[in-house]
């Protein structure tokens, strides 16, 4: 499973095609507060980049990565995993991989 969208390297002009999750951290700064039993959660995901999917499956190098970060505010616990699919749904709603396919 990954995503597909050419998105570009500035400083080099080689377009990146097939993006997946190279690690998904989670973390809670401020923790819990007590008055409505409310967590903050940061979901930081790294996206690797690829030349494209054959390249990836050639067992080719990354050429370009991405981090991106998702903060939520949850009731009584936040949840300590995503799904991968969740995840990859998630990140082509947001910033360069908006509309991106699902592969």
């Amino acid at each position: 499973m990954a995503l597909e969208k050419p998105i570009e390297m500035t400083d080099t002009g080689v377009i990146a095609r097939y993006w997946r999750i190279g690690q998904i951290a989670f973390s809670w700064p401020g923790a819990l507060s007590h008055e409505d039993l409310q967590v903050t959660q940061i979901i930081t995901i790294t996206m690797e980049g690829y030349v494209s999917q054959a390249a990836r499956r050639a067992g080719k190098m990354a050429i370009d990565s991405r981090t991106l970060t998702y903060h939520s505010t949850v009731r009584d616990q936040a949840p300590t995993q995503i799904t991968r699919k969740d995840a990859y749904e998630l990140i082509g709603k947001t910033g360069e991989f908006e509309d991106a396919l699902l592969v």
